[in-house]
């Protein structure tokens, strides 16, 4: 297990079984583009961001990996929302808005109801008083014949 791997598994121990079902949706295709995603024009590193620094040799150690990982949780307060835009980069360097196209779908991952979605990005933090763990995650995925990509990015709930 890589180390980027190691700390996005440590926070959420949930398969991201989305990609699986998109990724055999268009028989012999794999991920050829990246999605880029920011909140209020922030850029934010989701997982496979994070993996590519790996891939590249600009994280080689837990410590670094762990920092990277710990500076792009996305804090989010109960009751409060915030809009995603996300941005498919193709290998020419092309960039195209799909924040709301249909082939960009959204998947909460972890304890159903903490985090809720729609189909234009807009993330919403539930209110629940007795919570205790309080984090989470979105599947970002697009998916098309052609063009195919995903990232995950993780949420640090904090209450009101």
């Amino acid at each position: 297990m890589n180390i980027v791997r190691f700390f996005c598994a440590a926070l959420l121990l949930f398969p991201t079984m989305a990609w699986a079902e998109i990724s055999t949706t268009y028989p012999g295709t794999g991920p050829n583009v990246e999605l880029r995603i920011s909140i209020d024009r922030r850029p934010v590193l989701g997982e496979r961001d994070m993996e590519s620094l790996e891939r590249k040799g600009l994280v080689t150690n837990t410590e670094q990996a762990g920092a990277i990982y710990e500076a792009n949780i996305v804090p989010i307060t109960m009751g409060r929302s915030l809009q995603l835009k996300v941005e498919m980069i193709e290998a020419d360097g092309t960039i195209t808005d799909v924040t709301h196209s249909p082939a960009t779908l959204y998947d909460v991952i972890g304890e159903r109801g903490d985090l809720k979605t729609n189909a234009s990005g807009l993330i919403t933090a539930a209110f629940r008083q007795e919570k205790i763990l309080l984090t989470g995650a979105v599947f970002i995925i697009y998916g098309t014949p052609e063009k195919s990509g995903y990232n995950k990015i993780f949420f640090g709930i904090k209450r009101p």
